[in-house]
């Protein structure tokens, strides 16, 4: 589809993108991006003593299960959210981990949309 657009004076525009298509594939890599991002701040959070070395280790776990479960040729959503539950559980009950819980929870919004 074409516009024709010759002679229009715009002042002030806004493109918002919503919920466009790019396709299963790239929604998924976005996705396993976004895993590996939060695993960055979790080793991040160990360092700075947020997390200490126990729950770092079982968040990463469940992070990594959810990150190949992201990758397969069909990702199950319930396993993919399961995992990323239960990571919620362990950074939920350590007070001075108040990002992380936010990042997880916007995580598994954007899990429960793309699979």
């Amino acid at each position: 589809m074409t516009f024709h657009q010759e002679g229009q004076k715009v002042n002030r525009q806004y493109n918002a993108a919503g919920d466009m298509y790019f396709g299963e594939q790239s929604k998924e890599k976005n996705f396993t991006e976004l895993l590996k991002t939060f695993k960055q701040q979790l080793n991040q959070a160990r360092e700075q003593g947020i997390l200490d070395e126990d729950a770092s280790t079982d968040v990463d776990y469940h992070i990594t299960k959810a990150l190949q479960q992201a990758t397969k040729p069909q990702p199950d959503k319930k396993s993919i959210l399961d995992y990323l539950g239960k990571a919620q559980k362990i950074v939920e009950g350590i007070a001075s981990a108040g990002a992380l819980t936010a990042s997880i929870v916007q995580i598994i919004g954007i899990a429960q949309r793309i699979f």
